[in-house]
């Protein structure tokens, strides 16, 4: 620290000579001495160019975590137009690892909107550029993946012709509605909630792991945060995302879009281009049976732990197959939507990455082309 030189705040100088020992290191790509040569110093000696730096080698060591801590405590520091932009520039190398071209997008823009000039040379007019071909490779993706799951599934539907398929009991076509949740296992368990126990109860350590599971995850320890979580959390309730937006292309939108915030604007713009390519597959409830079969899993769940009473589970299970009867026409047009409603769920819940939705509806369709609703006879 004796040969360090601070200025006037008592942060290491901008033009001290540790930088050139920096740069030597970098470009050799010893990232790992640069990050123990910044943690070396104490912390409040830092000046926000030598954060960046550290920052910069987590990224490039693929310490991400550690990237993303450090881009959160020095964020309150970044007040003048060239740091934000940095700050941004910093942010969108973890996005782009994490294939999140929509949010880097995002983050390029408000770095050059902070920064018209371009002050450190990041050329974020090209990176925004570079991003969009990204993007449009994953739509194309997204696209042909799309049209694949839609005749894998009308082709599945078709197998048994509709005097053959089963005639399932309430109960029992309850059950396969929730599909996805009815296979889910919950982490410490062996097998998911299945389909033959509607009444289904968890004993001992099963319950304390479906407890904790639901505390940890979702924050529901009672009847009432169950009821908050049901009606409010994103996991159960994306469908309203994909109905704006076939409202909107249709020429019929609720709202005023123009009024929106610019953050608000982003998001139904993406939430536009993502739906937009796989809306004309989808039937008229949109994808509300992802939502539905959720719920459905959720309460059983509820049920089994007793976060719910038998009245509260039968009214509610009640309500959600009446609700499905009432949009839908078939198990064709459920699972159509149940597919196409877990790409949109994976793509809010990762961060508009369309790359991970791609990977979550191949996923997701596989495992409702394979199990048994394509052979059960709709509940009038």
């Amino acid at each position: 620290m004796n040969n360090i030189t601070f200025d006037k705040n008592g942060m290491i100088s901008d033009s001290d000579k540790i930088y050139e020992e920096l740069d030597q290191w970098y470009n050799e790509k010893e990232y790992d001495k640069i990050a123990a040569a910044v943690m070396d110093i104490p912390r409040e000696h830092w000046s926000n160019k030598l954060w960046f730096r550290l920052i910069s080698a987590y990224n490039n060591l693929k310490q991400f975590g550690k990237a993303s801590e450090e881009l959160d405590a020095i964020y309150p520091r970044c007040d003048n137009p060239v740091d934000i932009s940095h700050w941004h520039y910093m942010r969108v190398y973890i996005l782009y690892v994490n294939r999140k071209h929509l949010m880097a997008i995002h983050c390029f823009e408000d770095g050059l909107e902070a920064d018209p000039n371009d002050s450190l040379g990041f050329e974020l007019d090209k990176e925004i550029e570079d991003a969009r071909v990204n993007i449009e490779k994953d739509i194309n993706t997204l696209r042909e993946l799309s049209e694949k799951v839609t005749r894998d599934i009308k082709k599945r539907y078709a197998q048994m012709p509709y005097s053959d398929k089963y005639e399932l009991s309430d109960e029992e076509f309850t059950m396969q509605l929730g599909f996805l949740p009815g296979i889910r296992k919950i982490p410490g368990q062996e097998h998911g909630l299945g389909f033959k126990e509607y009444f289904k109860k968890y004993e001992g350590e099963k319950r304390e792991q479906a407890k904790e599971w639901f505390g940890n995850l979702f924050g529901v320890t009672d009847r009432g945060s169950f009821i908050e979580f049901f009606q409010t959390n994103r996991c159960c309730n994306i469908s309203r995302f994909a109905r704006d937006v076939l409202a909107s292309l249709n020429g019929k939108s609720a709202f005023d879009i123009s009024e929106l915030n610019k953050n608000g604007r982003r998001l139904f713009d993406d939430v536009t281009l993502f739906v937009k390519v796989f809306a004309e597959f989808l039937p008229a409830a949109g994808v509300a049976a992802w939502d539905m079969s959720e719920k459905i899993g959720f309460c059983r769940h509820a049920y089994a732990v007793d976060f719910l009473t038998h009245t509260d589970y039968c009214t509610c299970m009640s309500a959600m197959m009446d609700d499905v009867k009432a949009s839908f026409s078939s198990t064709e047009e459920y699972m159509l939507s149940m597919a196409f409603g877990s790409a949109l769920y994976m793509f809010m819940e990762d961060e508009r990455s369309i790359p991970s939705a791609i990977d979550f509806l191949l996923k997701s369709s596989a495992f409702i082309i394979h199990g048994d609703l394509g052979d059960i006879r709709w509940k009038e």
